[in-house]
């Protein structure tokens, strides 16, 4: 048991999350959030099941099957989505509810407490979003709130903390021109809920230290850990943390800067620039190593035309899905390896690192890899494609809709297999971003026999998001 330690955690969180909502335009909420997490329903499991490096929830499901905590606390917070679900009567089916606008402030000031307090000086105003990018296609929420939140963590990115405050504080629900509607019944009732949650809280310490000692007796030890934020993760989506208070199991990416080998600079980009970059088929070669041969184009582009693919192969970090007795997958990440054979139909792929990984083993003195990860395809559009410098990117075949295809546990540190879940997007494929006009993009698709197709900005923007916001490019050093 550690109430102590659930204690302050959780009040630090209301403390970062406030100070957001005040600059959002509703310091109500903000001072009225969490305040659930005080009753003694969700604070003696916190302080009973505190583990200081994943939820208590998560250990109480554990335990016992499920998290009283967690439907106690989903209930009663309207900034969670999960909230937010009804049954349809006309579908006969549990489906997401549109929240109203002022909940989705609320929602996004959690998320942007929650990456502060877990990436603490590493924080970057890109961490929101390439962490609500991870579990996009695995949450059973509104389209349109899901846009919103989308769009302001986006703004965020790329606009910074005061633009997009100042713009939230502009949003209205339902049209309306009133910035602090609702507000005044909340004022009312303040006054008895701040009352209310001193006395929960009062009551759930006791209570904590009453099981405490109840606990010391039975002998019952609880291993003492990191002070870590309350963590959540939903039912629906055991392998991706949900809730803004898990940590955030994102990939730390580097601040892009513009490159030194830059050597002019566009006054006005061109509205339209295509490279001449001489396409290549993966259609009778590789089945599933789209990745390779989108980065045997962009090799020959830049004179290296004798680099077969069973050389490249060969240079190349590959794995296999392996199965336990109990029948579960495991195995490495695509980030680690390319998963499965590239000339196999039932091969998976692999993700930037691995073919950075491949080009650094070949030592050129004149070529070098980049991971560009993070970067929006307007970046690179603007950074390299303007410069000849031709990109893979990271979507789907076809620009569809990427799925939830097979999954497997993660191989850790000497070969430990991890309670982390990887779920491979089904549909995923790696094209050469070669051009753009005002509303199309150019691609080498190795799926297609054309030199180049082209799609619709909007739609690879999608796709390109859904899959991670996931790029490199291959230059001349």
């Amino acid at each position: 048991m550690h109430p102590i330690k659930h204690f302050i955690t959780i009040t630090k969180h209301r403390h970062k999350v406030l100070s957001h909502c005040i600059k959002a335009g509703i310091p109500l909420q903000g001072l009225l959030h969490d305040l659930s997490k005080f009753s003694p329903t969700e604070f003696i499991p916190g302080a009973k099941y505190y583990q200081g490096n994943r939820s208590p929830n998560e250990a109480e499901r554990e335990h016992t099957g499920y998290s009283q905590a967690w439907m106690h606390h989903k209930g009663r917070n309207r900034h969670h989505f999960e909230y937010w679900t009804d049954y349809n009567p006309k579908t006969k089916q549990l489906e997401a509810v549109e929240m109203p606008i002022k909940y989705v402030k609320e929602m996004f000031c959690d998320r942007v407490a929650a990456s502060k307090t877990y990436n603490g000086k590493n924080y970057k105003d890109s961490d929101p979003y390439n962490y609500f990018l991870k579990g996009k296609n695995r949450r059973t929420i509104h389209p349109n709130t899901s846009e919103l939140l989308e769009k302001l963590l986006y703004m965020l990115k790329t606009e910074g903390e005061d633009k997009t405050f100042e713009y939230i504080r502009s949003l209205k629900d339902g049209g309306s021109t009133d910035k602090n509607k609702g507000i005044g019944r909340q004022g009312i009732f303040t006054l008895l809920l701040v009352t209310v949650i001193v006395f929960s809280a009062g009551i759930g310490v006791y209570s904590a230290a009453y099981s405490i000692k109840n606990q010391a007796s039975k002998g019952e030890e609880y291993a003492e850990t990191a002070d870590t934020p309350d963590i959540v993760k939903t039912p629906d989506t055991p392998d991706v943390p949900e809730t803004v208070e898990e940590p955030l199991r994102i990939e730390e990416i580097p601040e892009m800067k513009t490159p030194d080998y830059v050597i002019h600079e566009y006054e006005k980009l061109p509205e339209k620039y295509q490279i001449k970059v001489k396409h290549i088929t993966q259609m009778d070669k590789l089945l599933t190593g789209c990745e390779l041969i989108s980065a045997k184009t962009v090799l020959e582009y830049n004179g290296k035309k004798d680099i077969s693919l069973d050389k490249m192969i060969s240079h190349l970090e590959q794995s296999k899905i392996h199965v336990n007795s109990e029948g579960e997958w495991y195995g490495l990440s695509p980030e680690q390896a390319f998963i499965g054979d590239p000339y196999r139909l039932d091969g998976f792929g692999c993700y930037p690192p691995v073919i950075i990984n491949m080009v650094d083993d070949f030592k050129f003195k004149d070529i070098i890899a980049e991971d560009t990860s993070s970067m929006s395809l307007q970046e690179l559009c603007d950074e390299y494609v303007v410069q000849d410098i031709p990109p893979l990117i990271w979507v789907t075949d076809g620009m569809v809709d990427p799925l939830d295809g097979d999954r497997w546990k993660l191989v850790g540190e000497r070969g430990v297999i991890t309670d982390e879940t990887f779920v491979w997007p089904l549909h995923e494929h790696c094209l050469v971003l070669v051009g753009y006009d005002k509303n199309n993009y150019y691609l080498c698709d190795p799926l297609d026999y054309r030199e180049v197709v082209k799609y619709d900005k909007k739609l690879v923007e999608k796709r390109y998001n859904q899959l991670g916001q996931m790029s490199l490019i291959i230059r001349k050093s």
